[in-house]
């Protein structure tokens, strides 16, 4: 069984009502970090916004680089200006966001549109409502990064297999376009064993020796050549055949995206200010990632490639991933994008 099939049964009960608020949360997904979250039914705290009345959206939070971009919105005011107070839930991986979406406990996932397709594909509904950032080629490299020892002897994509990969959670982008990667490279992702290790402990994983490799995002990346690795490519600019993918999406149940259209609108709205002001202001874009990370500053420096920030859904990368999970069987048939790309 994959490893999200549990959870996607999960949010099939959790919609249905059988699935308890507290099992879904301590017991059937292990969080413990959400033990003083204070998540609370979106539901009852979202509303449509009017005039002189602040919408609250209960959103995802990941101690990612890209997601860091939220920070600075914060900071500027733009979600304020949209009449938005945002509450967050500190997550993993989108996987885990699923059944508190689908339950009415979160108003607003984050993460790639693989685990996303991949519920849609086993009956679970959800809306793409926006992208995060686009995955370019920098000169100091990219967002997305398969990163081994220096001393490992590995030197391209195809001597990962029968090899030990870490990923931030299991059927997450990060595993599947490391496995396009190997097989596109002549390898067999078949005989690859992938892990689920936070981001935040990948790099100590990878140089400790626990891992082969790491297939990470920015600034873990980076972090780990810093100690020791050795960067040997995007794996999803080589899984979908493009120089600029779309890396990370803004999701939400359609039940939710009908009722809260105006809010999630705000909420993108804002987004894209967040998205102009970071490309622009890199320096300033570091900051916040280094701070939502926890990483020095000095890791977080000119050196680490920057995604480029945009709120543009791009059907063309969805459309590569969907194909990716057919051909891993993660899915029985490819998901209808017209019914998953919300248009607010």
């Amino acid at each position: 069984m994959h490893p999200n099939v549990g959870l996607i049964r999960r949010a099939r009960r959790a919609a249905a009502g059988r699935v308890a608020v507290g099992g879904a949360l301590a017991g059937a997904l292990g969080l413990a970090a959400l033990s003083g979250a204070g998540v609370a039914p979106a539901a009852g705290a979202s509303r449509s916004p009017r005039a002189g009345r602040t919408t609250t959206l209960t959103v995802a939070s990941l101690a990612a680089g890209d997601w860091s971009v939220v920070e600075l919105g914060l900071s500027k005011g733009y979600f304020a200006q949209q009449g938005l107070k945002l509450s967050f839930v500190p997550m993993n991986s989108l996987p885990q966001e699923i059944p508190l979406m689908v339950s009415g406990h979160l108003d607003v996932g984050y993460g790639g549109d693989l685990a996303a397709l991949e519920a849609v594909g086993h009956g679970i509904k959800l809306n793409i409502i926006g992208a995060l950032e686009r995955d370019v080629q920098r000169p100091q490299g990219s967002a997305a990064e398969i990163v081994v020892r220096r001393s490992s002897g590995i030197s391209s994509f195809k001597q990962l297999t029968g090899k030990t990969v870490a990923v931030n959670a299991l059927g997450t982008p990060f595993e599947f376009w490391a496995k396009a990667a190997i097989d596109a490279a002549g390898g067999d992702s078949a005989k690859t064993s992938f892990i689920a290790i936070p981001f935040t402990a990948q790099a100590h994983a990878l140089a400790s020796g626990q891992v082969d490799a790491i297939s990470t995002g920015q600034p873990f990346a980076s972090e780990a050549v810093a100690g020791g690795g050795r960067n040997l490519g995007d794996p999803f600019m080589k899984a979908a055949g493009t120089k600029s993918p779309v890396y990370t999406y803004w999701l939400a149940t359609p039940s939710f995206v009908s009722t809260h259209r105006s809010a999630l609108a705000g909420f993108m709205t804002a987004m894209n200010k967040a998205y102009a002001f970071a490309n622009s202001h890199p320096s300033v874009a570091r900051h916040f990632m280094a701070e939502v990370t926890k990483l020095p500053l000095s890791t977080v420096n000119a050196d680490l490639p920057l995604p480029l920030w945009s709120g543009t859904v791009v059907r063309q990368t969805i459309a590569v991933d969907n194909s990716i999970l057919v051909h891993y069987h993660a899915i029985p048939a490819p998901v209808n994008l017209s019914s998953v790309i919300a248009h607010l």
